[in-house]
């Protein structure tokens, strides 16, 4: 396995959806059946906001990605205060374009088994802090991202990179929030301990 081969590529630079074939076949390897997505879904969900995945490839082949959206104040409301797990409940109608601020909700980190103790992460995270440095410089400011971890390699990832627990959703679920703090550093490359 030569990450030499490794390559970052951007949803925004995508010519064709095709892609959405290899991320549901990426999901189908590591998620429970329960919480797979379906094509029509993720093709609605990009073509709301063409700025949603970054893309990992070892050569032409998709071994890992990162998905988030922007999404309104309403949704953001509906995520820190609401009962239920909001990634499965997310509409169109909470995906919005970037404004001067923003947030976030980090909807999946995939990463093949096959490539899971390769640099693969490194190469999606040094890509996250690039997007959001790039809109940051845009004046397109990202005030908070929210994620919700669904496993204990998803609680370690997000505590890392300066999210911090917010509210246990149920035995399974739990919502993480990344505040104008902890995006600062990620912008800066700090990590809380």
């Amino acid at each position: 396995m030569c990450e030499n081969n490794f390559k970052i590529v951007y949803s925004k630079d995508v010519q064709n959806i095709n892609f959405l074939d290899d991320i549901l076949k990426l999901d189908k390897e590591v998620y429970e059946d329960s919480m797979l997505g379906t094509k029509k879904k993720l093709e609605e969900e990009f073509m709301k906001n063409k700025e949603s995945y970054i893309l990992l490839y070892n050569k032409e082949q998709l071994i890992g990605y990162k998905c988030f959206f922007p999404v309104t104040n309403e949704a953001k409301k509906e995520i820190l205060t609401g009962e239920e797990n909001f990634d499965d409940n997310i509409t169109n109608d909470d995906i919005c374009e970037y404004g001067n601020i923003n947030n976030l909700f980090l909807i999946s980190i995939v990463i093949s088994k096959k490539y899971q103790n390769t640099k693969g992460i490194v190469y999606l995270n040094e890509a996250f802090k690039k997007f959001l440095l790039n809109k940051n410089e845009d004046g397109k400011k990202i005030k908070s991202i929210m994620a919700i971890a669904v496993s204990g390699n998803g609680v370690k990832y997000l505590e890392r990179n300066n999210f911090k627990e917010k509210k246990k959703i149920d035995d399974n679920h739990k919502l993480y929030v990344c505040d104008e703090e902890g995006v600062r550093g990620i912008y800066n490359g700090e990590h809380r301990k």
